[in-house]
């Protein structure tokens, strides 16, 4: 993006934010009465509304952000806004903004193996789990990317992600990209990650039928968190049967508030269903929403070692990403407190649990611990990077 337009775009924004902030309460309950929302729109908000795609800043321009704010507005509160605006741009999708279905022929699994990376569309899934690089004797690991999350860039969640799991040799590890296609929070609103949520859940009742459903392992970060919650219920509806485990590393707050029209991924999902919250109340939810939310730090949106929020979002995936790696399964032990400060000082009394790959299919409630700011990030005795 220019950086003519990136301000215009900001300052467009922070107008917008100036008119929706002090009458927000207002507008929440009119986007209760749900069609008279779509009606009131389409008079004294219709023009705002469809021009939330030329005023809502891209996730790359969001990510450039330090803590200390844009346009002398908190970065906190103007996330606020932006999920505000992208939750009454939903509300009123039906009177005021197009449908933009994504197309999944044009969206691969990636299967990652030691020799070459097989491509096949989302849309054909039978063809790859019965391609001769993938091995149904092994377990498999369904990771979806999420905002700047792309596979061709270097030190990305495939990456990290990959080489963990290829350090095991036990593991299928397949990728489905969705950085280049779902880019902007306008597309959230127009309801992609529906679709691609679909589709994979489409996928995954192929492949249980090769694999013993307990061998799977559902996973996504950012947006992808919730486009495989997303493929959790569409498993369910059409099997009769729920995924053995979701994993979901900061997901995605924008446009996923509860109670509202797009239901993002949660407790239900999965028999299990664990989460990593590593930049709360900014790009990543703050509401415990699965059977274990861990927040490691405390509930903060940014980690230590970090200033911007490119760098604490992706931190949960690569909290994961180091628990994996076999001697470093204990090295993120947590324990099920009320806030950080009671972990602090041992006011928690409950057994401690390893938050990632060995986390127990029993762990339910909230839990607290602290990371190193730099890698290892676990503070485990028997770290494999130490």
């Amino acid at each position: 993006m220019e950086l003519k337009s990136l301000k215009f775009n900001y300052f467009a924004f922070a107008l917008l934010f100036l008119f929706i902030a002090p009458s927000s309460a207002w507008l929440d309950s009119v986007a209760q009465r749900g069609k008279n929302f779509g009606q009131l729109s389409a008079n004294m908000g219709k023009g705002i509304v469809q021009n939330v795609p030329n005023m809502i800043p891209s996730p790359e321009s969001i990510f450039r952000l330090s803590k200390q704010g844009l346009l002398g507005l908190p970065t906190e509160a103007l996330l606020t806004a932006i999920d505000k605006v992208c939750s009454y741009a939903t509300a009123a999708r039906n009177s005021t903004m197009p449908y933009k279905q994504p197309k999944l022929e044009e969206m691969n699994y990636v299967l990652m193996t030691d020799t070459e990376n097989i491509s096949i569309p989302v849309t054909e899934s039978l063809r790859l789990w019965r391609h001769e690089k993938f091995d149904p004797q092994k377990k498999v690991v369904v990771m979806v990317t999420g905002w700047n999350s792309d596979i061709d860039e270097e030190n990305s969640a495939a990456d990290g992600l990959w080489a963990a799991y290829r350090s095991r040799g036990d593991t299928n590890f397949v990728l489905i990209d969705t950085a280049r296609y779902v880019d902007t929070l306008y597309a959230w609103s127009a309801f992609n990650t529906m679709d691609l949520g679909h589709g994979l859940g489409l996928g995954l009742t192929e492949l249980a039928d090769v694999v013993p459903i307990d061998n799977i392992h559902v996973m996504g970060h950012s947006l992808g968190a919730h486009i495989v919650g997303f493929a959790g219920r569409v498993f369910q509806e059409k099997t009769d049967r729920i995924l053995k485990r979701i994993s979901g590393f900061d997901p995605a707050r924008p446009c996923f508030r509860e109670g509202e029209v797009l239901q993002g991924l949660g407790r239900g999902d999965a028999e299990f269903v664990d989460i990593i919250h590593s930049n709360s109340g900014a790009l990543g939810k703050t509401d415990p929403i699965g059977d274990a939310d861990f927040y490691p730090n405390g509930i903060v949106s940014v980690m230590p070692g970090c200033v911007s929020f490119l760098c604490s979002h992706s931190r949960a995936w690569k909290y994961y990403a180091e628990s994996v790696y076999k001697g470093n399964e204990m090295n993120f032990i947590a324990k099920k407190c009320g806030s950080l400060y009671s972990y602090e000082t041992n006011a928690c009394i409950r057994k401690e649990i390893p938050m990632g790959f060995s986390c127990p299919s029993t762990a339910k409630g909230n839990f607290f611990l602290k990371t190193n700011s730099h890698s290892p990030f676990g503070r485990g005795k028997f770290s494999l990077f130490k």
